[in-house]
C-alpha cells in the first residue's frame, strides 16, 4: 500500500480576555498552520479521507497562552495530496507542490509567497499569544 503526504491547513485563535498583556500582544492576530502528515492508504482520495480524520482529531487540541486565553485551532478543511515514490525514510521527499508563475515576477516575491513573509523583526515575541503557557 503507497505513502502518501497530506497537507491540511489549520488557523489557530484565542478567546477571552487577556491578562498582564505586553507590546507585542496583538488582538487582530491568527495564526495559520500548514502540516504534513505522512498517511497509508490504498489511494489519493482515502489518504485525505484519513488525513481529514487525523485533523479533526489534532483541532481538538487547546490550552491556556501566557496571557491567559483560551487557544484553539480550526481545520480549513483543505488538503493537498502528494503521493511518495519511495517508502518513508532519510531523504524521501514526503511532499512537494509546484506553482507556475511569471518569469518577471522577483525572488524574494516568489519566496515570500510559498515560504512566508519572514520580515517581521519581532515575529516571535508577536507568537507568544499563541504559546502553551506550560510550555512559554
Amino acid at each position: 500500500m503507497p505513502w502518501f503526504g497530506v497537507k491540511t491547513l489549520y488557523r489557530w485563535k484565542t478567546k477571552g480576555s487577556p491578562v498582564n498583556i505586553d507590546e507585542f500582544y496583538d488582538p487582530k492576530l491568527v495564526l495559520i498552520e500548514e502540516r504534513v502528515v505522512l498517511i497509508r492508504a490504498t489511494d489519493c482520495d482515502a489518504a485525505i479521507q484519513l488525513a481529514e480524520g487525523e485533523a479533526r482529531k489534532y483541532e481538538a487540541y487547546g490550552y491556556t497562552n501566557p496571557y491567559g486565553e483560551k487557544v484553539s485551532t480550526e481545520y480549513l478543511g483543505c488538503c493537498n495530496c502528494y503521493e511518495l515514490s519511495d517508502e518513508p525514510g532519510h531523504e524521501v521527499e514526503v511532499f512537494s507542490r509546484t506553482e507556475l508563475e511569471s518569469k518577471y515576477r522577483t525572488l524574494k516575491s516568489s519566496m515570500d509567497s510559498q515560504l512566508g513573509r519572514n520580515d517581521v523583526e519581532n515575529e516571535g515575541k508577536l507568537r507568544r499569544k499563541f504559546q502553551n503557557v506550560e510550555l512559554a
